[in-house]
C-alpha cells in the first residue's frame, strides 16, 4: 500500500474453494484478476472505477486502511495480551470482536446466530515494531463449517510499485461478474 499515491495491491485467498483474487487500487480505478475461478483465465485483468465498487466488496480496498484494518480494530469488544514471544519481539493478543462491525459482516449470520455474532473470538499478532500483521476471527466458534477469517499483512516496509496496472479487460458485465463472485 502507498497511501500518498492512493495505490495498493492486496490478495485475498478463500481457503474453502482455493480461489484467489488479486486487487490493485490505482488512484480512482480498481483492477482485479482471479485464480481458480471456473471459466476465468488468471491472466485476465478487469477494471472498475472505484465509484462502482460496492461498499463492503472484496474490491473495496482503501490504501489508507489496507485489509479493513481500522474496521477490524474498531470492532474489538474485549482484548487481552497473550504470551509474549520474547525471542522475536512479537506480541499476541486475543479477545472478542463484534462481527457486524467488521468487513466480514453478514446479515444472514446475524439471523442464524443472534447476539453470538457480537462477541466472536479473535487472535491478533503485532511485530517487533508494533505493527499489526495478522488478525484471525474464529468464525468456527459460531459453526465449525465457517472456519476462520484470516487477514494478514506481509512485506511491511517494502517499497511499493506505484505504476498503473495494464488492463486486458474483456467486454462484458464486470459489476455483474463481481456480484456473482462475491455471492
Amino acid at each position: 500500500m502507498h497511501a500518498e499515491a492512493r495505490t495498493g495491491t492486496m490478495s485475498l485467498k478463500f481457503q474453502k474453494t482455493d480461489r484467489m483474487i488479486l486487487v490493485t487500487v490505482y488512484e480512482d480505478d480498481v483492477y482485479f484478476s482471479m485464480q481458480n475461478v471456473p471459466g476465468i483465465s488468471f491472466g485476465t485483468s478487469y477494471r472498475l472505477p472505484k465509484s462502482e465498487v460496492p461498499a463492503g466488496s472484496y474490491l473495496d480496498v482503501e490504501p489508507r486502511d489496507p485489509g479493513g484494518m481500522r474496521r477490524l480494530i474498531d470492532a474489538v469488544v474485549s482484548v487481552r495480551r497473550g504470551d509474549e514471544r520474547q525471542a522475536s519481539g512479537r506480541s499476541v493478543f486475543a479477545g472478542a470482536v463484534d462481527l457486524m462491525a467488521t468487513p466480514y459482516a453478514d446479515e444472514s449470520l446475524c439471523r442464524e446466530f443472534g447476539d453470538k455474532v457480537k462477541a466472536v473470538p479473535f487472535t491478533a499478532a503485532v511485530d517487533e515494531q508494533g505493527r499489526l500483521y495478522e488478525f484471525v476471527i474464529e468464525l468456527r466458534a459460531l459453526a465449525t463449517r465457517l472456519g476462520d477469517a484470516r487477514t494478514a499483512w506481509s512485506a511491511l516496509g517494502v517499497p511499493t510499485n506505484t505504476r498503473r496496472p495494464t488492463s486486458s479487460q474483456p467486454a462484458g458485465d464486470v459489476p455483474g461478474l463481481l456480484r456473482a463472485l462475491e455471492n
